[in-house]
C-alpha cells in the first residue's frame, strides 16, 4: 500500500468540481472518477500477485453493538492472508448517539492497539480521532489542493466514488505481497463504496487476483 499524492489527487478533484458534478448523473460521475484512476495509475509496484482473478467475499453482521463490531473485525483481520484487502465500514446514522458511542469506542481500540488495521479514513464532519500516521479525513481529499473543502459539491454517491478510487490507488500501489486491512468511519448509505471499488479494481488486474473482503457494520438505526 502507498498513499497518492494527495494534492495532485485534489486537483483532479477540483477539476471536477469546476465541471460542476450536480450535472453529471451516476454514470457519468463514476466514468470521471475512473478517469482520475487511469491517469493517477500507479508506478510503484512490487510483488503483484499473480493466477486467477478472485471472487470478493461481501460481509455483514446482524448485531451493532460494539462487542459484535469489535468481535467480526478482530476475527476478519486475524484470519486474513499474506496479500489479502479487507475493507470494513463501520457504518452510521449520523447524531445517532450509540452509532457515536460505539465509533468512538472502536477508535480508542485502534489507539491501544486492541484493533490494528493497516489504514482508516473518517467522514467529513465525524469528530473521531484519526491514527494520521496511517490515515486521514474525507475532507483533506478535497482541501489539500487550495486548502478549502469543495466536497458539498458532491454528492453522496458521488463521494463513495471519490473514497473507493482512492482507496484502490492506495491499495493498487506498493508491495502487493502484504496484509492490508481498511477501516472506513462512514454513514451507512455510503456501503456503495465496496461495489465501486470492486467495479474500479477491474483497472488493475494485480488487485482482482488479490483475496477481498468487505464488511458491513450496520448502523443501531
Amino acid at each position: 500500500m502507498l498513499e497518492p499524492d494527495l494534492k495532485i489527487f485534489g486537483e483532479k478533484l477540483y477539476a471536477l468540481y469546476v465541471k460542476d458534478p450536480t450535472k453529471l448523473d451516476a454514470t457519468q460521475a463514476s466514468s470521471a472518477v475512473l478517469q482520475i484512476i487511469k491517469d493517477l495509475t500507479p508506478t510503484k509496484v512490487s510483488n503483484k500477485a499473480t493466477g486467477k482473478n478472485l471472487e470478493a467475499s461481501f460481509r455483514q453482521i446482524q448485531d451493532s453493538s460494539l462487542e459484535a463490531a469489535s468481535a467480526a473485525m478482530k476475527e476478519l483481520h486475524q484470519n486474513q492472508g499474506i496479500g489479502s484487502i479487507s475493507i470494513t465500514l463501520v457504518g452510521e446514522t449520523h447524531k445517532n448517539e450509540e452509532d457515536t458511542n460505539r465509533g468512538e469506542a472502536l477508535v480508542d481500540q485502534i489507539f491501544d492497539k486492541t484493533l490494528v488495521p493497516t489504514y482508516v479514513i473518517v467522514e467529513r464532519d465525524l469528530k473521531y480521532q484519526t491514527p494520521y500516521d496511517k490515515g486521514l479525513l474525507e475532507s483533506q481529499l478535497y482541501s489539500v489542493y487550495l486548502g478549502k473543502d469543495f466536497s458539498t459539491a458532491f454528492s453522496i454517491k458521488q463521494r463513495s466514488m471519490v473514497i473507493a478510487a482512492y482507496l484502490l490507488l492506495c491499495l493498487a500501489a506498493g508491495d502487493q505481497n502484504t496484509i492490508d486491512k481498511v477501516v472506513l468511519f462512514f454513514g451507512e448509505e455510503h456501503q456503495d463504496i465496496f461495489t465501486y471499488f470492486e467495479n474500479y479494481c477491474q483497472s488493475f488486474d494485480w488487485i482482482c487476483k488479490r483475496p477481498r473482503t468487505y464488511l458491513l457494520i450496520p448502523s443501531h438505526v
